[in-house]
């Protein structure tokens, strides 16, 4: 998976508001990614966002000891795939795991 960074810039890493998405395709992901792309690349709208995750955080949840390489980014594009696309754990899991675009 195309690794997605967090405030800090890592080398090898591509800045988000620069990844290419192909316009062009009808497949359903790609609107929800320019989505997912704006409220990254705006920081206030991702930082209302993030404030909103952690309120509604279950009890006991700590973000900052969280998985490696999984930023609060990276939880709440899954999370979109899920609800938004109807995606099941399956494909997502396929998605992260085969699909560098």
């Amino acid at each position: 998976m195309l690794q997605l960074c967090g405030a800090q810039m890592q080398l090898g890493c591509i800045p988000i508001e620069q990844i290419e998405i192909n316009v062009e395709c009808r497949e359903d992901i790609l609107a929800m990614l320019l989505d997912l792309r704006h409220i990254f690349a705006d920081v206030e709208l991702r930082f209302r966002v993030f404030a909103l995750m952690e309120e509604n955080k279950l009890p006991g949840v700590n973000y900052k000891i969280c998985r490696p390489g999984m930023h609060l980014y990276n939880i709440f594009v899954l999370a979109a795939l899920k609800q938004r696309l109807n995606y099941n754990f399956d494909r997502i899991h396929d998605l992260v795991s085969e699909h560098k675009t």
